[in-house]
């Protein structure tokens, strides 16, 4: 893939490209924690996006997505875009870069990879700050990855996702072999070894296409601040989901609504389940990581309402199965995949019988990702 990008690039442009690797991320635990403040524990993979970039002679954006088999070229400061539409993360970058005063100036950008589309993996995050990297190198914008963090995240609430920074930190920020422990509250992080013997991560895609534009992310998201801005009206010490426990939220039960309170619960449990995970791995307790899986679909399923029909389906369907010790969604929801832990001479089994299930249920093909932690966003050569 590397070698493909960079030979259409110069094939396109005749120049030699900038090359930089976006990965993808798991989030093992702590689904919707982020915009909460509170904790979560993702890892990048190898699944990645490649892009060549370079410095365009008329100054306007000539973009490749090779996947797509789609180009685009447009002046730098063309703002309108088809809604939903990939460019757009260009734009909603280039208009964030500007409104912050950091010069920028047209670009050739060849990009393509093999993370899925839509399937709970963060390729658009991977788009984001792959473009955010490349524009700080070409142009040396001087940013460290702690403020190209929030300006990724910026460019996408731009674009019309409100989301927290659990895609931009673990892209620009990912450690191979390590999970990271995700403060929201605090913007930190711990490194934590991802050691868990003969077992594997794999993922199970629904092929069922999501965009989070379109969904009700937003809804679960102002649901949550609801509860965050009753509380904090009284105490004003509480500014995060970290600052107050279940008795304390049970306390404004008859104040707030009651799908904002178990919205809210949900999300306290789960910051708990984050922080018990990390420990069961820090112990070697696989059988303990699976357990917390399991307890946070049924969470992401029942209270916070993210899950389908499809989802649910393929972590039902290998609860029973030899070799599974746990399973969920993962992303934003309404589609996508789910992670599992699963021991390695087992993989091929579980995924026959759940292909064929899935196929029968649903009339489509699912898909197995295998995955393997890896580095953050680099440079390539």
């Amino acid at each position: 893939m590397i070698e493909t990008i960079k030979k259409r690039h110069i094939e396109s442009y005749q120049k030699e490209p900038l090359m930089l690797k976006a990965p993808s991320r798991i989030n093992i635990i702590g689904e919707h924690t982020d915009y909460n403040l509170g904790y979560s524990l993702p890892a990048a993979v190898k699944q990645s996006l490649v892009f060549a970039l370079s410095e365009s002679e008329d100054g306007d954006m000539h973009l490749d997505a090779v996947d797509l088999n789609e180009t685009a070229n447009f002046g730098i400061r063309e703002n309108e875009y088809p809604q939903g539409h990939w460019t757009g993360y260009f734009k909603t970058m280039l208009m964030e870069l500007e409104s912050r005063g950091y010069a920028v100036k047209g670009i050739n950008c060849t990009f393509g990879g093999d993370i899925p589309i839509g399937a709970g993996m963060s390729s658009s995050s991977a788009l984001n700050c792959g473009l955010l990297f490349g524009l700080n190198e070409l142009f040396d914008l001087g940013l460290t990855r702690r403020e190209m963090m929030f300006i990724a995240q910026a460019a996408e609430h731009r674009f019309g996702v409100k989301g927290g920074l659990l895609d931009q930190y673990s892209i620009l920020n990912g450690k191979s072999g390590h999970a990271l422990l995700l403060d929201f509250k605090n913007i930190s992080h711990t490194y934590v070894p991802l050691e868990i013997g003969e077992y594997h991560f794999v993922l199970f895609n629904t092929c069922v296409k999501h965009s989070l534009v379109n969904s009700p992310f937003n809804q679960r998201r102002n649901a949550c601040h609801r509860v965050m801005d009753l509380l904090a009206k009284d105490d004003e010490k509480i500014q995060s989901f970290q600052d107050f426990d279940e008795a304390t939220l049970n306390r404004y039960k008859d104040q707030v609504d009651e799908d904002d309170y178990i919205k809210a619960l949900f999300v306290l449990r789960e910051d708990e389940r984050v922080l018990k995970t990390v420990e069961a791995l820090k112990a070697g307790d696989v059988t303990a990581l699976g357990e917390y899986l399991w307890q946070s679909h049924a969470g992401l399923r029942n209270d916070y309402e993210v899950s389908c029909e499809e989802l649910d389906f393929l972590v039902d369907h290998i609860r029973d199965l030899e070799g599974v010790l746990g399973s969920r969604m993962i992303g934003g929801g309404f589609g996508g995949c789910t992670i599992n832990v699963i021991h390695e001479d087992q993989v091929q089994t579980v995924w026959q019988s759940l292909q064929k299930a899935y196929f029968d249920k649903f009339g489509v093909e699912a898909q197995m990702v295998e995955v393997e932690v890896g580095e953050g966003i680099s440079l390539i050569g």
